[in-house]
């Protein structure tokens, strides 16, 4: 199916419910479109680690009076680390898919900045972070193009005194697999490799675009599912942002 495009109705609804309010049906629907979008995965491994977080955001393609089909999906857990004496919280964004027909939809990213500002609200006296892997370029670049505070990044290198913030919240999230030298979460047994066509790094892309050629080099084994680890600092101005950049975008 084509993507939409940018003229293109948005149809996706979006919840974000608690995991255990997640049906058996519901999940195994999920599992289909994540096996859709990965290789070298399991159904036992996927609904292990669904059941680990907190939150999901689950889109439909239903509308007011009536549900729809799920086409997507992004889980999440909220994590706490202490460093110095001092309390660390982090949002990780795990397992996240949206059906072909509807890439280009916003309606993902909306519900994961306002749950996460929600969040944030909850902790306004501690250090609160974005927290993602990566094994595709379309992934880091929606944190890359969106948070202008984030690591690893192409216009700058990463500051000395985040890389323990980063070390911390890997090694609770991902213990021995995840290499603080090289920032990347590497399995020990196949976690998933993107199918061909879902985000390919095509010939001439990795030069046009620089922060693609930037995920290149930080993550030179995500095709066979070496994961780049990615920190983007949460404040109370990112959601504001992030509407403001669209609302400009849509008026162009």
């Amino acid at each position: 199916m084509e993507e939409l495009g940018p003229g293109d109705r948005v149809s996706l609804r979006a919840r974000t419910v608690p995991i255990a309010s997640v049906t058996p049906a519901q999940r195994t629907r999920l599992w289909t479109l994540f096996s859709e979008a990965y290789e070298d995965v399991n159904e036992a491994v996927f609904l292990a680690d669904f059941a680990s977080k907190d939150h999901v955001i689950l889109l439909d393609d239903g509308d007011d009076g009536a549900d729809g089909e799920l086409q997507g999906f992004s889980t999440l857990r909220e994590v706490e680390v202490e460093l110095d004496g001092r309390v660390h919280l982090g949002m990780f964004s795990g397992d996240t898919v949206v059906a072909q027909r509807y890439w280009g939809d916003r309606t993902l990213g909306r519900a994961f900045l306002w749950h996460l500002f929600w969040r944030r609200l909850r902790a306004l006296h501690r250090p609160y972070w974005w927290i993602l892997i990566s094994k595709g370029y379309k992934t880091y670049l929606i944190m890359a193009n969106n948070f202008p505070v984030h690591w690893p990044r192409l216009e700058s290198a990463t500051p000395p005194e985040v890389l323990p913030v980063m070390s911390a919240f890997g090694g609770a999230l991902f213990g021995a697999s995840y290499h603080a030298d090289s920032g990347i979460v590497r399995w020990d047994e196949p976690h998933g490799r993107l199918r061909p066509g879902v985000a390919d790094i095509t010939p001439g892309l990795a030069e046009t675009v620089p922060r693609v050629g930037f995920f290149e080099a930080q993550n030179p084994g995500w095709s066979r599912g070496d994961e780049l680890f990615c920190l983007a600092r949460m404040d109370m101005s990112a959601p504001f942002a992030y509407v403001a950049k669209f609302w400009r975008g849509a008026r162009r």
